[in-house]
């Protein structure tokens, strides 16, 4: 996954994100976080709206506690049957999936769905022991999701990774959270324009703010990404 010859990280924090029109099914998910060794930084970050911290971003700028090695965006089309719990499902589990494929040996998910953070770490064991049923006795909807986030999950577990799933609110001026949210209405846009878009970049910390970056362009202008 890194290929840039830079220090190869320990820890990932990742937000989520996602979203959908409910009457036409179409939706949109996004993902945005930063990889990092847990040593202080001896420079800032070029960011000045938001400090990383190992928890998340915090309001402020300077000089970090840890030290950023890259930054990672991912965001996807949900053409169609979609529905909120499904963007948000898919973008917990391209989180999981980023974190597995760089050999992180910590974790921590920042998501504002309860939906996806109470079914992993509170209701999955029980869905299971009732064989992908509620306690009503209906299936378990969006199962095929949920057994992909578990295959993750088990996965990383097996690895030793030290994971951590905190709620945030979503809409709140949560800075990570935010930028999740655009990236899951860049791609909710292109769905709506009969565009199934789907990137994921893993980018070098350094310079990783400049105002001439192309994820800039993307997150500033989406009329100008998707021509809507």
């Amino acid at each position: 996954m890194f290929t840039d010859g830079s220090t190869l990280p320990t820890h990932l924090v990742v937000y989520t994100d996602g979203g959908c029109l409910q009457d036409r099914g179409i939706g949109g998910w996004g993902v945005h976080g930063y990889f990092f060794v847990d040593t202080p930084s001896n420079q800032g970050t070029g960011n000045k709206k938001a400090l990383p911290t190992r928890d998340g971003y915090v309001d402020g700028s300077g000089k970090p506690d840890i030290t950023l090695t890259h930054y990672v965006e991912a965001f996807g089309s949900l053409p169609e049957k979609a529905t909120n719990n499904i963007a948000e499902l898919t973008a917990g589990l391209e989180a999981l999936e980023i974190a597995e494929r760089s050999n992180v040996t910590h974790l921590t998910v920042i998501a504002d769905s309860k939906y996806f953070l109470q079914g992993l770490t509170e209701w999955m064991p029980n869905w299971i022991a009732k064989n992908w049923r509620e306690d009503t006795n209906r299936p378990v909807a969006n199962r095929d999701l949920w057994e992909k986030i578990l295959a993750v999950y088990t996965l990383l577990k097996n690895q030793n990774v030290q994971m951590r799933f905190k709620w945030v609110k979503g809409h709140s001026n949560n800075f990570g959270n935010d930028i999740a949210d655009r990236l899951s209405t860049l791609s909710l846009r292109a769905a709506i324009n009969g565009k199934v878009a789907y990137k994921r970049t893993i980018s070098d910390a350094k310079g990783f703010w400049r105002t001439d970056r192309t994820h800039s362009r993307l997150l500033n202008l989406p009329v100008w990404f998707y021509g809507v």
